[in-house]
């Protein structure tokens, strides 16, 4: 069996570009680990995406499939996005007003950017903002 070498240490890298790797690496860790453990809760069985990025297209292809079940609703405020596919699940995309027609635990707000005007535009499909999780 072989060893495995360490990526970062394959390629000549400059101090500094290995301090960056590492760090950003170390945040994508603990942002995986935070939603992990929102899918692991037992309390949360329906969970909606909201943003459709390329995160959302990460989480979706991180999760295992007993995890990726419980979203039961993939949305966003783009029109171009809407009754389209997202790749790495069989479930279109839809208008946010959808959440007024079903139950659910928690909205995942999929964006690192625009929380005050995402968590605006969520007002009037979420009944408690405790519900909505940003990453």
């Amino acid at each position: 069996m072989r060893k495995k070498k360490n990526f970062l240490k394959q390629r000549p890298y400059k101090k500094n570009d290995l301090i960056f790797l590492n760090r950003n690496i170390k945040k994508s860790e603990k942002i995986k680990d935070k939603i992990l453990k929102i899918f692991k809760e037992k309390k949360t069985q329906k969970i909606v995406l909201f943003g459709m990025s390329a995160l959302a297209t990460s989480i979706i292809n991180f999760l295992p499939k007993n995890l990726k079940k419980k979203i039961i609703l993939l949305c966003d405020n783009d029109k171009l996005k809407h009754s389209k596919l997202l790749s790495g699940i069989n479930k279109k995309i839809y208008h946010p007003k959808k959440l007024k027609t079903i139950s659910f635990d928690k909205v995942i707000i999929c964006s690192y950017f625009f929380k005050d005007e995402i968590a605006n535009s969520l007002k009037k499909y979420v009944k408690d903002k405790k519900q909505l999780i940003f990453i």
